[in-house]
């Protein structure tokens, strides 16, 4: 897990991927389902900070994380490639990093699988703070 925060962090600070989110289906049962994001509300700007979910997927091959930053006025979106996902349900444990900025950001998640298929998204907002 260590070894995926350090690519998780690195990949949020240095580089992203700019495309639209898009609403996800996870109706069939072979579709990745997630739940109960948990995120702190408000956020020290330039801070890392946990972000944790709770995931189900009955193939048990849940490749990517997909976690989009949006601030109003843009976003950027970073796919992280995931390799503790070998069970059918468990729980995500990460950290995020988020720029010098303050102001409010959504954060939205969805996981996907070898298939590709994409799980639900879930939004949570922020408030970035200068302290």
């Amino acid at each position: 897990m260590a070894i995926l925060m350090s690519v998780f962090l690195v990949s949020v600070l240095l580089g992203s991927v700019s495309t639209p989110l898009t609403q996800t289906s996870a109706s069939a049962p072979d579709v990745p389902k997630i739940s109960n994001l948990e995120i702190p509300t408000t956020v020290k700007a330039g801070d890392s900070f946990p972000v944790s979910f709770d995931y189900e997927d009955e193939d048990a091959n849940i490749t990517t994380v997909v976690v989009t930053f949006d601030w109003g006025k843009g976003q950027e979106t970073h796919p992280f490639t995931v390799t503790k996902f070998s069970k059918k349900s468990g729980k995500y444990n990460g950290r995020l990093r988020i720029g010098p900025n303050a102001g409010p950001m959504k954060i939205h998640v969805y996981v996907e699988d070898a298939k590709g298929n994409k799980s639900n998204i879930l939004t949570k907002e922020i408030q970035r703070v200068v302290r």
